[in-house]
């Protein structure tokens, strides 16, 4: 097992909002995703000077699809999971496409583009 870090988010929690919420830091996947109801895929490698757009879907591909197929393996029936990491498009559909035990619908994405302040699914 790796190492693992639990913490609540029980103080910031708004009034009048039901149960509690917190987070599990590790570097195990499988011990972060764990029966978890909301995976938030935050990570990306950004795009570093000279590199051409293949060079980053490549190394971020390795990245989304190990996370996605850790979802499917071991969080809950019911997850969700948010996508951040540009291009979060294409990141998210190769999550999704690892994650096949989980329904339509339950991947999202927040779209890089400033104008854009929706979240989108997939």
């Amino acid at each position: 097992m790796g190492r693992v870090a639990a913490t609540s988010f029980y103080p910031g929690k708004n009034l009048g909002a039901a149960g509690d919420a917190g987070a599990v830091l590790t570097d195990d996947a499988k011990v972060g995703f764990k029966d978890a109801n909301w995976c938030l895929l935050v990570g990306a490698k950004p795009r570093g000077p000279g590199m051409e757009r293949a060079d980053l879907l490549k190394d971020n591909g390795r990245i989304f699809i190990t996370q996605g197929q850790v979802i499917d393996q071991v969080a809950a029936e019911n997850a969700r999971v948010a996508v951040v990491g540009n291009p979060a498009n294409t990141n998210c559909m190769i999550a999704a496409s690892q994650a096949k035990r989980h329904i339509r619908g339950s991947l999202h994405l927040q779209p890089s583009s400033s104008r854009q302040s929706h979240w989108m699914t997939y």
